[in-house]
């Protein structure tokens, strides 16, 4: 791809007008070039900033900020911390938190355990990759299926995002994945179906 092409790719990318072939084309370009992510991170700062600059500051009325303040006030908060109810038997929650990430021996990539069972290969678990991160081919004994959360991951010659699923049957095997600008993936283990 000539830097002319880059170049109107990214422009029209930070303006979203980008058909979705051209989108596909330049993820992909984005997910394996860090020279050509920073060309479309810089397009799309300065096009944030054209139009945070003719955009007019706009202040509300004393009397609408003084109804959108105390509707505010009236809107009953919920915090955890002064929730308390007993948790129904059957059930058992895990709270988003910072706690039970673990390193899994690759650079930028951990995992965070969220249930196992009925058997040792049942598991379902959040897996995270920093920007750049990558996680070395593997083959699998299980089936594993992702579920992406956010940021995107480059695998298989395709850049798959928020909302994007993936299933990976056992014994298929994957090659080298990649996050270009880091990723959460919900990932789900299963033993494989007996013949």
């Amino acid at each position: 791809m000539t830097r002319k092409r880059l170049e109107e790719l990214a422009i029209e990318y930070a303006l979203g007008v980008l058909n979705p072939a051209e989108t596909a084309e330049l993820r992909l370009l984005i997910a394996s070039d860090p020279e050509a992510r920073r060309e479309v991170e810089a397009f799309m700062d300065t096009a944030a900033a054209f139009a945070a600059a003719s955009s007019p500051e706009t202040k509300p009325s004393p009397d609408l900020r003084a109804r959108i303040l105390a509707r505010i006030a009236a809107t009953p908060q919920l915090h955890r911390e002064t929730v308390e109810t007993p948790v129904p038997e059957g059930h058992s929650f895990l709270l988003n938190s910072p706690e039970g990430w673990e390193e899994t021996g690759y650079p930028g990539f951990r995992t965070k355990l969220l249930s196992s069972g009925p058997g040792p290969d049942h598991k379902v678990m959040l897996a995270a990759l920093d920007p750049d991160a990558k996680v070395p081919e593997h083959d699998h004994s299980c089936t594993e299926q992702i579920y992406m959360l956010s940021g995107h991951l480059q695998i298989e010659g395709l850049v798959i995002g928020p909302g994007d699923f993936l299933r990976a049957e056992a014994s298929t095997h994957h090659h080298e994945a990649s996050s270009p600008d880091g990723c959460v993936a919900l990932l789900i283990l299963a033993p494989a179906l007996a013949a």
